[in-house]
């Protein structure tokens, strides 16, 4: 595993309101905090193009294209009103290829914006368009931590749309693929906040849906 060189685009603050809600068995409310399908551009994700990507929503997702070998994340400022028990983010997500570094890309949490330089803290659950996933992070802001290595599932549809999912449940973190637990670890916060999504060198990442869930 080697480090991604971080290049970040700051995006506005999202002022949220209310989708949905219902009760799980636990008698908590379930609480849909965002959600896009990406049927246009809702200003919270970056777009555009540089010398690094080609980020845009077109014909329902959002597609970033990585220029170089380098990884990109786009995210969302404090989109959870308060920390909780149980909450999760999902996305429905294709990688592929466009090189020799192996096409990967997925969800980001617990981002927290350096007050200055680039030492950002983040921590990421991306999967490989042949069929693996890793977990890993920076604690600090510079040194990598590794969760789980590259590990081949089966839950994983090859060069295909998936859906990932991170879901924090009483102080342990749950991570899916296509509705399969393929790892699971203690929380880091008792929150997901900041959270977005990573695209890999060299990858292009396509999204169908983005989802945030409170229960309160």
């Amino acid at each position: 595993m080697k480090k991604y060189n971080k290049i970040i685009i700051t995006l506005f603050i999202l002022l949220l309101t209310q989708y949905s809600c219902k009760k799980d068995k636990s008698g908590l409310t379930e609480k849909v905090v965002y959600q896009t399908s990406f049927s246009s551009d809702d200003g919270n994700w970056a777009v555009g193009t540089t010398s690094i990507v080609d980020a845009h929503v077109v014909n329902g997702y959002y597609v970033s294209r990585t220029l170089t070998t380098g990884a990109w994340v786009t995210w969302i400022d404090s989109i959870f009103n308060k920390p909780t028990n149980e909450q999760y983010i999902e996305a429905s997500i294709k990688v592929t290829n466009n090189g020799t570094n192996g096409g990967s890309g997925g969800l980001v949490w617990n981002l927290v914006e350096p007050v200055s330089g680039n030492n950002y803290i983040e921590y990421y659950f991306e999967i490989s368009d042949n069929g693996y996933f890793t977990i890993y992070g920076y604690p600090n802001g510079v040194n990598l931590q590794l969760y789980k290595d590259w590990t081949s599932s089966t839950s994983i549809n090859l060069y295909n749309f998936n859906t990932v999912k991170i879901k924090l449940t009483d102080g342990k973190l749950f991570f899916y693929v296509n509705g399969v637990e393929v790892y699971s670890m203690p929380a880091i916060k008792n929150t997901l906040d900041e959270v977005g999504m990573s695209t890999g060198g060299e990858t292009t990442l396509e999204v169908d849906y983005f989802k945030a869930v409170s229960f309160e």
